[in-house]
Parts: structure tokens; sequence; C-alpha cells
């Protein structure tokens, strides 16, 4: 069984991922492999040099993370076309890994599980959800974003009431760290019944 983690930026789906990890599960991390794709000699390396030239090259020649940031979460048609070359690499690295695995459960931790279109590729959707304010707070404390940079985020993501409402499974995690792995324990039980 497939599932798919997502939840918007700072709703806490990396602390369940790496949670589910220590537990022992396969967990592809869609944003760390997609981060590796940007490395020089890498194809989707050479595909944004060539779309956006030499401003979002570090002095060094890799890839600035803050200037490609900087052109996606001010201008939707350009995310889209970063998007565009991305996502179609990340997903065939992610369904090699996940069908490689002779686990009854799988999971990746997927971000832009929606905008991507992703979602029916997965056996079941597990959304990680916070109020708008708590993912504020930490994205401020945890990444150092002004609140305005923490909103621009959060705007350029589907809409947590949406994504609850699409998700098979939620976990809420406006709480304590003990209440999120009690959460965790109970979804992975459910899971794992489902899963036989």
């Amino acid at each position: 069984m497939k599932i798919a983690v997502t939840g918007t930026i700072g709703s806490g789906k990396s602390t369940v991922a790496e949670s589910i990890r220590r537990r022992g599960f396969l967990v592809f991390d869609t944003d760390a492999y997609g981060k590796r794709l940007l490395d020089p000699g890498q194809e989707v390396y050479e595909r944004l040099v060539e779309r956006f030239g030499k401003r979002i090259l570090a002095a060094d020649g890799t890839i600035s993370h803050a200037a490609v940031a900087s052109i996606i979460f001010t201008d939707e048609s350009q995310r889209q076309a970063v998007n565009q070359i991305l996502h179609p690499v990340i997903f065939r690295g992610m369904r090699k890994e996940l069908e490689a695995s002779a686990d009854p459960l799988v999971f990746a931790e997927v971000p832009l599980l929606y905008e991507a279109g992703w979602e029916g590729y997965f056996d079941r959707v597990l959304c990680v959800s916070c109020q708008e304010e708590t993912a504020i707070r930490r994205l401020m404390a945890g990444r150092g974003y002004t609140r305005e940079e923490a909103r621009q985020r959060l705007a350029a993501q589907m809409d947590r009431e949406e994504q609850i409402r699409r998700a098979d499974l939620v976990i809420e995690n406006d709480g304590s760290r003990q209440e999120l792995e009690d959460r965790i324990t109970a979804v992975l039980g459910t899971l794992m019944e489902e899963a036989g």
C-alpha cells in the first residue's frame, strides 16, 4: 500500500515523515530527491540553467535555492515552468523506489501532491494540518522567514481546508509533540490493519 504524506508548509509533515521513518517504514522524501536533481551534471540542472540563465547560479556554479525561490514565489508562471521540469523526474524516481520495496506499507512525503496531480498514484493520502498562524510561527522560528515570506509560501500552496477535504486520513498538528506521536501511532495502526 502506497501512502502519500502531504500538508502545507509549516504543518509538520516532515516531522511526521521522520517519525514514520524512525519506526522502520520506507519514506521517500520528494523534496530531498528534488534537491539532488539540482546538482551540476544532472538533467534538471541543465534544463533549469537553460530556462533561467546564469542568474540562478551561485558563485561556485551550483543552483542557488534562494535565487530560484525568489523567482518562483513571486511569479506563478515561472513556478509552473520549474515544476514542469522537476515533477516528472521526481515522480519517476519516487515510483522506482516505492515499487522496488516488498514492504506492505510504503510512504512518500509529497508537499505538492495535489498541485502535481499525483494523488491518483497513491492508495491513501495522509494530510498533516495545522492552523495558519501555527504554520507562520513555525516558519518564522524554524526557517527565519519574515511574516510576509511565510504568508507568500503558504499562499503558493493549496488551501489547508481543501487538502483536508481531499485526504483519506488527517493528523491535526497544533498540539504537543507527544500528542503528534500518539496520532501517528493511531494512523499507522489503521493503515497496517488495512494493509492486512
